[in-house]
């Protein structure tokens, strides 16, 4: 009897696993931080997370989930002549593991 519970829990156990569906594709979470007018998508003061995914799409980068952005910034920033200048603002770019060089090719910077 103790034999037999063993055999049909191992038994469950393997057939259970057997069904599971394959992983699907990997992403990566890319951070880009924003600044003034030096972003491959355009100037700060006119970037939206729509925005950024409508430029991946168009470059042929499938996003995995939506862009997201995190931390805030003066309008006075946004406004800025200095290209270089960081807004404080960062963009999270989730993109699926092919086409993370793809990315940064176009002119993606991410975070170091």
């Amino acid at each position: 009897m103790k034999r037999t519970c063993y055999w049909l829990t191992a038994i469950l156990f393997l057939s259970s696993c057997i069904t599971d569906p394959p992983p699907g594709p990997s992403f990566q979470q890319v951070i880009h931080y924003e600044t003034a007018c030096n972003d491959p998508w355009g100037k700060a003061a006119n970037t939206t997370p729509a925005l950024v995914d409508k430029w991946l799409t168009e470059k042929g980068i499938n996003p995995a989930y939506p862009t997201s952005v995190e931390g805030s910034t003066a309008d006075s920033l946004l406004q800025s002549t200095d290209c270089s200048k960081l807004t404080g603002r960062r963009y999270v770019l989730s993109i699926y593991g092919k086409d993370v060089q793809k990315a940064i090719e176009d002119g993606v910077k991410p975070a170091k």
